[in-house]
């Protein structure tokens, strides 16, 4: 193993109950949520166990219907939940603006969905 590879860091698909209290939160709100690294998505999401704050936000996994009188309509039948984290050595925790623009970028990955 060379000096980078110890920084190295592969992505795994984790998979947490929908009936989780977390969970729920998330996908009752279209808004960001800072979660506890110590809650079960917190738990799932920290691969590196060097993570810092964590928030969460649904994406709509779109589809679209109805293309009666030249308007498709979009229909939301389920959520994925992308969950986003600081660096651990930082100490830092979610600014308002930021949230801001996970909760902005969010909304335009969905929206590319039914490009």
């Amino acid at each position: 193993m060379g000096t980078c590879d110890k920084h190295l860091f592969y992505q795994v698909p984790v998979t947490v109950s929908a009936a989780d209290p977390t969970v729920q939160k998330i996908v009752r709100t279209s808004q960001a949520v800072v979660i506890a690294p110590i809650c079960e998505l917190g738990k799932a999401s920290n691969h590196r166990h060097l993570a810092g704050a964590m928030a969460a936000v649904r994406l709509p996994l779109l589809h679209v219907s109805n293309f009666k009188g030249g308007t498709p309509e979009v229909v939301s039948a389920s959520y994925a939940i992308l969950v986003l984290v600081l660096p651990g050595e930082s100490q830092r925790t979610w600014r308002p603006h930021e949230i801001e623009m996970v909760e902005v970028v969010a909304d335009q990955v969905a929206n590319a969905q039914i490009h």
